[in-house]
């Protein structure tokens, strides 16, 4: 039947211009598999004889196997005479292999060296974009005289969140059976040589390139701080981010949350607004519609249709020296000075709000040392984060490679509890 098969298979596929190759193939497979069935019994029946006493390694074996018997029924025996005694034995043996098994520090995976590795680099919030690539090209020259590096692609800026201060090294090193080092030991290399040639840096990273990592932090340890309250958030990041950094266990600590970003906040004196016949809905629609233009038409020409936006010039809309120019209708038809109702206030806030689960967060990540496994900084993590108190409405959630392995090992556990 399989042979049948597989000639009608050919025909089908294959096509008639190799039909009588496959048969032939086909038949060929077929003799052989009858050949194997068929005549390897009776060569063996032919062949093999057996003569003289069996030698003494087979005896030596089958002395062991036989003590091995009588152990077992000696203890198979007793153990059902003593069901108790054997019940906590075992019930002992497994709480006990369990407690070791919770002193002991362990890892999701290896690191796996795939002569790969890249280095980030933070520098202050408003460097732009062609000081950054001169830093860049600093860092890139440090990395490549290096002995293990054998090429680098470095790219200055990040174009998706629009970060000038931000700069990126992918980094190739030579095959890892020409290196005499770990790849651990070229990480601390690379950061010992990089953060002295590049002192404007805020933060340099050196981790291995993580595919599937959304993020982009290529980082070993990911936690994020979530809550209602951002100034909340970023205290409890201050504290942790602090004690992380003095600890040997972790490196290359950082968090998502970034502070300096200049901007205007204008309080509304709500008193003084009325008396002016002020409105904080004329307000608000005033400075939207200057500075971030809104439509208020469209035209078509050449068969295709444009908008039409009202906003005032950049070296106006630039300058916050130039707000106490903007003039709100008040309910009597006058033009009332903004600064008249309101405070304008310059401050500093976050680059970046970031959400998860429908509330704010903080992301906060590391690597980890050499010599020390994930489980150990995570184990840190979590008690430092129970020493702040940090509890409802705020919660630390883990993330990346922590998460994967809080959840393999509740897999474990269950499925070992169950059996």
């Amino acid at each position: 039947s399989a042979v049948f098969v597989s000639i009608a298979f050919m025909r089908s596929v294959i096509g008639r211009y190799f039909y009588e190759f496959g048969v032939a193939v086909t038949a060929a497979v077929a003799v052989s598999i009858v050949v194997a069935f068929t005549l390897t019994p009776m060569l063996a029946s032919r062949m093999l004889r057996q003569s003289g006493e069996p030698g003494w390694l087979f005896r030596g074996f089958a002395r062991a196997l036989a003590a091995l018997d009588r152990g077992y029924r000696w203890l198979l025996v007793r153990s059902l005479r003593h069901k108790g005694a054997t019940l906590a034995v075992g019930l002992a043996a497994v709480l006990g292999g369990c407690g070791v098994a919770s002193t002991l520090p362990f890892d999701l995976y290896a690191k796996e060296d795939m002569n790969h590795l890249v280095v980030q680099a933070k520098f202050p919030i408003g460097t732009p974009l062609p000081v950054t690539d001169g830093l860049l090209r600093r860092m890139e020259a440090e990395v490549m005289r290096h002995p293990y590096v054998e090429d680098v692609f470095a790219a200055a800026g990040n174009e998706v969140r629009h970060e000038p201060h931000r700069a990126r090294i992918e980094v190739m090193l030579i095959d890892k059976r020409e290196r005499d080092s770990a790849l651990p030991v070229t990480f601390d290399e690379l950061r010992n040589r990089l953060i002295p040639a590049v002192p404007e840096a805020e933060e340099i990273t050196v981790g291995l390139p993580s595919y599937g990592d959304t993020q982009g932090t290529h980082t070993d340890l990911n936690y994020s701080l979530q809550g209602p309250n951002l100034d909340r958030l970023e205290r409890y990041a201050n504290q942790l981010t602090a004690r992380m950094r003095a600890d040997p266990v972790f490196v290359d600590v950082s968090t998502s949350f970034e502070a300096g970003k200049p901007q205007i906040t204008l309080d509304v004196d709500r008193g003084r607004a009325a008396d002016l016949g002020v409105s904080a809905v004329a307000i608000g629609r005033t400075i939207r519609t200057l500075l971030a233009g809104e439509k208020v038409g469209s035209f078509e020409e050449g068969g295709r249709r444009h908008d039409v936006r009202v906003q005032v010039m950049p070296e106006y809309r630039d300058d916050p020296a130039k707000i106490d120019l903007i003039r709100v209708r008040s309910l009597r038809r006058e033009l009332v000075p903004i600064t008249s109702a309101a405070s304008v206030k310059l401050e500093e806030g976050p680059v970046e709000i970031q959400r998860e689960n429908r509330t704010r967060k903080i992301g906060i990540y590391a690597n980890m040392a050499p010599g020390f496994p994930l489980s150990v900084g995570a184990t840190k993590f979590e008690a430092w984060g129970a020493e702040l108190g940090i509890q409802a409405p705020d919660e630390i959630a883990a993330g990346g490679r922590v998460r994967v392995m809080g959840e393999l090992v509740s897999d474990v556990s269950f499925a070992f509890g169950l059996g």
